[in-house]
């Protein structure tokens, strides 16, 4: 079995040291009931679910590099930023609206989410999805905003002294992200990234544990040519595996979608046919994946797959999401995120988001796929803080070239994770 995980992490920083700032910590600690049964609008789950793809596609195209290999959980920063967004008003609020693609109003939107991620945690084995809070210990936390997110998100509040004990909380957040994870992600906030300006740390945790629905036999991989975008070749350790394979080949594009076990996940695979790979994927949206997926059909098929593993570097974020339309949640002067907490009580220190950052970790071979990543947003106050030979008849899904890859949810069509190969690496 093989192990998916995904991570986004909010840590609200204020730069203002000043204790006047008190609060009843049970009276701020949400007793609402998790909402289990939303009465949705027809076709605002759909809506929810287009939204966060085209996000998770802009957020690939803004960030990655073409040349190099590529890898993002857009559910996770959707998910997290989601739970941001619950605290944000005004002029912020409507930017990141925009930014994230969330174009549900807010009303119905926290309802689609929350039953979003249920559907995918209860009706999916394997799939497990866990939101918490960690909130300074006397910070003025609204209670209204604490409500939204146990009963949209199940994420409860558990109290921490950040100002005298930052490493400690580290540690302990850092413990707690480990023990959800079976250990595939630790040491989640490194060092240096909180300290006694920290107010809140808001954790998405998504694994999953995922095996091929039909495995490759591992007697078959054996080393083929992948010829990179430049034109020159690498040598990759090639699966290969036939039979009814649901796909699709063109002069356009190559594609395959292949089903974990169960069949409610799959990878897709998606490879141009000629041009870049980048120009393909800036013309990438829901609708034209979607048109992709409609274009699959089940045959005899003979298919190739590098082995694959990308471990990526941090990535900000920060700069890619000012620029695709929410840059106050990052200004001082600007962000209001005053839903989160009352600010009357903090001697007039404002939250804004400091840093964005993204990691994430993929290996795909014979039996499934590991996947890993973690983001963290921290906030902070403005107070000075070559392949087999293949019968003719059968149709053939060649990936000895750039492609695109997707981890979706079969039944809502929600992406998990997504990136690209440009580079094979094991």
């Amino acid at each position: 079995m093989r192990l998916f995980a995904a991570f986004f992490l909010i840590a609200l920083v204020s730069c203002n040291l000043g204790n006047d700032a008190t609060l009843v910590p049970e009276s701020l600690r949400s007793d609402v009931a998790r909402e289990t049964d939303p009465n949705l609008p027809t076709g605002d789950l759909a809506q929810l679910v287009a939204d966060n793809t085209d996000f998770g596609l802009a957020l690939q195209q803004a960030v990655a590099q073409p040349s190099a290999n590529a890898v993002a959980s857009p559910f996770s920063i959707s998910e997290a930023l989601a739970m941001t967004w619950a605290g944000a008003r005004g002029a912020t609020a409507t930017q990141m609206a925009s930014a994230l693609h969330f174009s549900l109003p807010a009303e119905r939107f926290h309802s689609a989410f929350g039953s979003l991620d249920l559907t995918l945690t209860s009706q999916r084995d394997g799939l497990r999805i866990v939101n918490s809070l960690w909130g300074q210990q006397d910070y003025p936390f609204l209670t209204p905003f604490l409500d939204v997110l146990m009963a949209h998100y199940g994420a409860g509040l558990t109290l921490l002294d950040f100002r005298t004990e930052w490493e400690a909380a580290r540690v302990t957040i850092n413990d707690w992200v480990a023990a959800q994870t079976k250990d595939r992600i630790q040491q989640l906030i490194p060092s240096g990234v909180m300290d006694k300006t920290t107010r809140l740390v808001l954790v998405n945790a998504i694994t999953f544990d995922a095996s091929w629905e039909v495995p490759f036999d591992a007697n078959e991989t054996r080393d083929s040519y992948f010829r990179r975008e430049d034109g020159s070749y690498a040598y990759a350790k090639t699966m290969h595996r036939e039979g009814q394979i649901r796909g699709f080949a063109s002069t356009e594009y190559t594609a395959a979608e292949l089903p974990y076990e169960g069949g409610q996940l799959s990878m897709v695979l998606v490879a141009p046919a000629q041009g870049s790979l980048r120009t393909f994927e800036e013309s990438l949206t829901s609708s034209e994946l979607g048109r992709i997926l409609q274009s699959l059909t089940t045959e005899d098929s003979a298919l190739s797959l590098p082995r694959f593993r990308i471990a990526s570097d941090t990535i900000n974020l920060s700069e890619a999401l000012a620029e695709m339309g929410m840059p106050d949640a990052f200004d001082p002067g600007a962000a209001d995120f005053s839903a989160m907490a009352d600010l009357s009580r903090t001697d007039g220190e404002n939250l804004f988001i400091q840093a964005v950052l993204h990691k994430a970790f993929i290996a795909v071979g014979e039996k499934g796929t590991e996947a890993a990543a973690a983001t963290a947003v921290v906030m902070a106050g403005d107070g000075g803080c070559v392949g087999p030979v293949t019968p003719p008849q059968r149709r053939i899904l060649s990936f000895d070239r750039p492609f695109l890859f997707f981890i979706r949810d079969v039944a809502t069509g929600t992406v998990l994770f997504l990136g690209h190969v440009a580079e094979p690496q094991e």
